[in-house]
């Protein structure tokens, strides 16, 4: 099935088109596609590169189409009011509440012209980059159509949240976001559907039978340009009744590579915890989130907003926490509730990471008891010398005096799977053991290969054995409590 979304790539900057006789539409691909730069040595600026001027404004046919875009406000700041302040016709794919709320984050159409300031803005990169340019955004997708915006506006934003395939009828996950704007996922998705008739019908023939001509997405990664046209002789007269996002449109999605979604999850996880992942270098950081891409992959994810709650718990958990054993609700979402997994772990996780953990005062105040007589404990014995599982087995109990009796029960279970996991590994020293159980009660399940920790992956791999360098992980995890611990008293955490 794979090959239904490999592109070929022109060598040049002319297009390389394939085509199939079981396909209703066609695609163009430019690659080696150039931006502009500021053209502050010029007067005759252009608006868009070369390799596109054909594609984005010149006649299709015996017609001359109108140019539109669909852009995200979530990937140009402002975009609402930078549209308001230009002379472009342009609506918010969301109306009502929705508008109300989500307008500075939501999709927008706008009928671009040549020559024109916000249109150059678009596809003009400057070093170093400027706020007023968006090439490197991927914000959106463009049309050709003779269709006038309304009527576009009226079109697309049925597509914007859609009814999931097989949820029942009220359930929270019935309706979901459907990102079909973003370059990368257009150029996968309108290649897939060029052998799926019905669905070429729904994105391309409006209601009144006029055609969206082109739809084109521009990767500012790959430097590329995909230009999907249907075939109207091949496509059906008759439009399906209502879009339904089923099982096909999904598998779609999850074939992707998503280069932009490494690189916004990597810059997503720096925002969100910077003392954390600042010291991460970039193949340490990327190794986390692709990490939490394969895992989610097994998930048989869908959209983007999955693996990004998925890492995220792993920041709290630990990689390896839905494998633990020590979250069975979390875990049964993750395997039964497909469509319903997002919502519905948004709304266990905070239960789950109370009743483990206590509220934030608790936490801290349990991992300072831990730190305290781990420390006090470890300068009696002379270091991890004599450390055995019965004395982690305290420690931790020392921790957790906020459990009750069903989560108390759950973490002996967890730490009794900890010690056979140690018997699968040949790790049999006392010390050792009690290392790891303590390790992968602070940690997480196998924190010696979790990318959360790569510091613990590099220790490991510098000994012959992951025994003999549990002591050394043990004093590096030991240092950085320590430090978090003072952060925390310093209010920087």
């Amino acid at each position: 099935m794979e090959d239904i979304w490999q592109l070929s790539a022109a060598s040049d900057a002319s297009a390389d088109r394939t085509a199939n006789v079981d396909q209703t539409g066609t695609v163009d691909v430019i690659s080696d596609l150039a931006p502009l730069d500021a053209q502050t040595d010029t007067t005759q600026r252009k608006s868009v590169p070369d390799a596109l001027r054909a594609q984005l404004f010149g006649p299709i046919g015996q017609g001359s189409p109108a140019t539109f875009a669909i852009l995200d406000a979530a990937k140009i700041p402002n975009l609402p009011e930078i549209l308001a302040s230009t002379e472009l016709e342009h609506q918010c794919l969301f109306t009502g509440d929705a508008l109300e709320e989500l307008g500075h984050v939501a999709p927008w159409i706008v009928a671009l012209e040549d020559d024109d300031t916000f249109t150059r803005s678009l596809f003009t990169l400057t070093d170093p980059p400027s706020p007023w340019t968006h090439w490197a955004k991927d914000a959106g997708i463009y049309l050709r159509s003779t269709a006038p915006l309304t009527a576009l506006h009226a079109h697309f934003r049925k597509f914007t949240k859609v009814r999931m395939d097989g949820v029942p009828e009220g359930d929270r996950a019935e309706w979901q976001y459907f990102r079909f704007y973003e370059p990368e996922q257009a150029a996968l998705y309108f290649n897939a559907i060029r052998a799926w008739p019905d669905r070429m019908v729904q994105f391309y023939r409006l209601p009144d039978g006029i055609l969206v001509d082109r739809i084109i997405a521009v990767s500012s990664i790959a430097n590329t340009a995909h230009i999907f046209a249907p075939d109207p002789a091949n496509m059906p007269q008759t439009r399906p009744h209502a879009f339904v996002f089923q099982a096909r449109d999904a598998q779609i999605f999850t074939s992707a590579r998503r280069p932009r979604f490494r690189q916004e999850l990597a810059e997503w996880l720096l925002r969100m915890d910077e003392p954390r992942f600042k010291p991460f270098s970039d193949e340490q950081l990327y190794a986390l989130v692709d990490h939490g891409l394969r895992e989610g992959d097994a998930y048989k994810f869908t959209f983007k907003e999955e693996y990004v709650y998925l890492i995220n718990m792993m920041t709290y958990f630990g990689g390896w926490f839905h494998k633990s054993g020590r979250m069975p609700d979390i875990s049964r979402i993750l395997v039964e509730d497909a469509q319903g997994r997002q919502p519905n772990l948004k709304k266990q996780f905070p239960k789950t990471f109370t009743a483990l953990y206590g509220n934030a005062r608790q936490t801290y105040a349990g991992w300072a008891v831990l730190f305290g007589r781990m420390e006090a404990h470890l300068q009696k014995r002379g270091g991890w010398q004599g450390f055995t599982p019965n004395a982690a087995r305290r420690l931790i109990a020392s921790g957790t005096r906020h459990l009750g009796d069903e989560d108390r029960t759950r973490l002996d279970v967890f730490l009794s799977r900890v010690e056979l996991d140690c018997d699968q590994r040949h790790i049999l020293s006392p010390a050792a053991r009690g290392i790891s159980l303590l390790l992968s009660y602070m940690m997480g399940h196998g924190f010696f290969s979790d990318p959360l920790f790569p510091w613990a992956i590099e220790i490991a791999a510098e000994h012959d054995t992951l025994e003999a360098a549990l002591p050394e992980i043990g004093d590096y995890a030991m240092k950085r409590g320590r430090k978090m611990l003072a952060d925390f008293q310093k209010g920087a955490a």
